[in-house]
């Protein structure tokens, strides 16, 4: 099994260094793998990851993890989905420098079109130390929808902003 951890700031990483040391020493056969990946100030570098990404496990998992506007795992997802990898993201908010971090950070997750970012069984965003402990459970114990690419209608394939605008005037 392996598990991509990826943090959007590497300020985020202490808040799981110590759920990451549990994870290592109670899965030892696990192959976990953590990069740094903000979509904000790289999203080159988040969409060469996608690109470039290799399934060698049927059963891995990418966990985002991050804080604030939080919307690097859905768009990871959009991304993997793009280039046609068959690998679940679970995203998993983290607490931020203000309190109101953690709430855009969940609502990032919750609200992404399609539910394309996997969340806990209540369709909540896993949170905290403690959700990344239950999302790593979830996946190391396989209890994992199966995947499953949903192709855009027809009438939106090329389209361009100007042209879903002119769609979208029409409807009004």
């Amino acid at each position: 099994m392996k598990l991509d951890i990826i943090f959007g700031s590497a300020s985020d990483y202490p808040s799981l260094a110590s759920e990451i040391d549990w994870l290592r020493k109670a899965f030892p056969d696990v192959e976990i793998k953590i990069n740094i990946l903000s979509c904000h100030r790289h999203p080159k570098r988040l969409q060469n990851f996608a690109k470039n990404y290799q399934i060698t496990d049927p059963k891995q998992v990418i966990l985002g993890c991050g804080s604030m506007a939080f919307a690097q795992p859905g768009v990871l997802k959009a991304w993997l989905n793009y280039y046609r990898k068959k690998v679940h993201v679970i995203g998993v908010a983290l607490e931020g420098k203000e309190s109101i971090d953690l709430e855009a950070a969940k609502l990032s997750v919750s609200r992404l079109p399609g539910k394309i970012v996997l969340m806990d069984e209540g369709d909540v965003p896993y949170v905290g130390p403690s959700g990344f402990r239950k999302a790593c459970l979830r996946a190391l114990n396989e209890e994992l929808p199966e995947i499953s690419f949903k192709e855009p209608p027809e009438s939106h394939i090329g389209l361009t902003p100007e042209k879903a605008a002119r769609l979208f005037l029409k409807k009004q």
